[in-house]
């Protein structure tokens, strides 16, 4: 069991470490990453910028916390937090019949908008951390 509780706190450090590294390699990546996230918001919001920063800082925090043993049951709290929130954005666009370009790793690599699949791939991922810790 300890070596599953690793490898599932391994994987989300680095899940999310690879998250942050896209969004801010450039200012063309961060630029895309806004982009598409202010598709997900609900309504337009004036201090989107600093949230979406603090959604990076969160990320950051998350694949770091989760990796350190003594501070791996905060990451994995932190971790299902974010997941939960992304899936809830997600679904949220998708209700409003606008899908949105997809913001988790910067400037859209296809030319097609997420479905279901990523609100359902980021709520089941929340699975491992909760039964890892």
């Amino acid at each position: 069991m300890f070596c599953t509780a690793v490898a599932c706190r391994s994987l989300l450090a680095l899940v999310f470490g690879v998250s942050v590294f896209s969004k801010l390699r450039s200012r063309h990546a961060f630029a895309g990453f806004v982009a598409g996230a202010r598709a997900l918001l609900p309504a337009p919001v004036p201090a989107g910028l600093p949230v979406l920063g603090a959604a990076v800082a969160a990320e950051a925090a998350a694949a770091v916390l989760t990796v350190l043993p003594w501070t791996a049951p905060a990451g994995l709290t932190l971790s299902c937090g974010l997941l939960i929130v992304f899936s809830w954005a997600i679904a949220a666009a998708l209700r409003r019949g606008a899908p949105p370009p997809c913001p988790a790793t910067g400037p859209p690599v296809r030319r097609t908008a997420p479905g279901p699949d990523p609100a359902t791939r980021s709520t089941s991922v929340t699975a491992p951390p909760r039964t890892a810790s």
